[in-house]
C-alpha cells in the first residue's frame, strides 16, 4: 500500500508544490515507511513457536527464523552497497569538479562565487566540504544585478539547507531498490521540491519577477553546462 498507491496518490497531490518543505518531509517518511515495513514484515513472517514441542515444530520454526535472518542480512547489504557507492561516487564527482574549478575558475569576492568563461549561461553550486557557488561569464552578461542577486540566493539556499543531504538519502534507496515505485518517486520528486523551497528563499529576499525572470533567462540556454553533483 506504501510502495505503490500511497505513493502515487503523494505523487499526483498539488499540496507539496505550495509547502515544499513539507512535501519534502512527506516524501522521507514515506520512504522510511516502506523500508520499515520491509524489515518488519520479515519479523512478522515468523510464526510462533507451537504449544507442542515436537521435531518437526521446532525444525519449521529454526527454518522460517533462519529465512527471515537472510532476509534482513540480505536488505541490510543491498542497502549498504548503495549507501557506500554513493557516498564514493558522490565524493568523486565533488572532488573532480573542484580540481576542475580550481584549474579553469577564478574566484570573486564581491559575488562569493566562482566564474568560469564558458559560453552557456549557467548558475549553479556544488554542495559538500569546500562548497561554492559557480557562475558562468554568459550568465553575468545576460542577468541583470537584481536578477544576479536573485539567483545567487537561489544557490546559497541550496548550500544552507544542505539540500544535497536530501537528496542523498533517496538516490540510495533508489539504487538499493530501483523496482520499488515509491523510491524513484521519491527521489524525482525531492529534486523538485527542492529547488521549489530554493527559489522561496531567494523570492523572501529578492523581488519575484526578478527571480522569474532570471530563472527564464538561465533555462531558456540550450547547451546545458550542469555537473551532474550540481544543483
Amino acid at each position: 500500500l506504501l510502495a505503490l498507491p500511497v505513493a502515487w496518490l503523494l505523487r499526483r497531490a498539488t499540496w507539496t508544490s505550495r509547502a515544499p518543505a513539507l512535501g519534502v518531509i512527506a516524501w522521507h517518511v514515506l520512504s522510511a515507511s516502506v523500508l520499515v515495513a520491509i524489515l518488519f514484515g520479515a519479523f512478522a513472517a515468523i510464526p510462533e513457536a507451537s504449544g507442542g514441542h515436537d521435531e518437526h515444530n521446532r525444525l519449521m520454526f529454526m527454518e522460517v527464523c533462519l529465512l527471515a535472518v537472510i532476509f534482513l542480512a540480505v536488505v541490510g547489504a543491498i542497502v549498504a552497497k548503495a549507501l557506500v557507492s554513493s557516498v564514493r561516487e558522490g565524493s568523486s564527482q565533488r572532488r573532480r569538479h573542484r580540481q576542475l574549478l580550481r584549474l579553469v575558475g577564478r574566484a570573486d569576492a564581491r559575488l562569493d562565487a566562482v566564474l568560469v568563461d564558458h559560453a552557456s549561461a549557467a548558475a549553479y553550486c556544488v554542495p559538500g566540504r569546500g562548497s561554492h557557488v559557480v557562475l558562468t561569464t554568459a550568465a553575468l552578461a545576460v542577468l541583470d544585478d537584481a536578477q544576479l542577486a536573485a539567483v545567487l540566493a537561489h544557490e546559497q539556499a541550496h548550500l544552507r539547507g544542505r539540500h544535497h543531504l536530501a537528496l542523498a538519502a533517496g538516490r540510495i534507496l533508489r539504487r538499493a531498490f530501483p523496482w520499488v515505485p515509491a523510491f524513484r518517486w521519491a527521489h524525482d520528486e525531492v529534486a523538485r521540491l527542492v529547488e521549489l523551497i530554493a527559489d522561496d528563499a531567494a523570492a523572501r529576499q529578492c523581488d519575484r519577477q526578478d527571480l522569474a525572470a532570471a530563472l527564464v533567462m538561465l533555462a531558456a540556454d540550450s547547451r546545458p553546462v550542469l555537473p551532474t553533483t550540481a544543483f
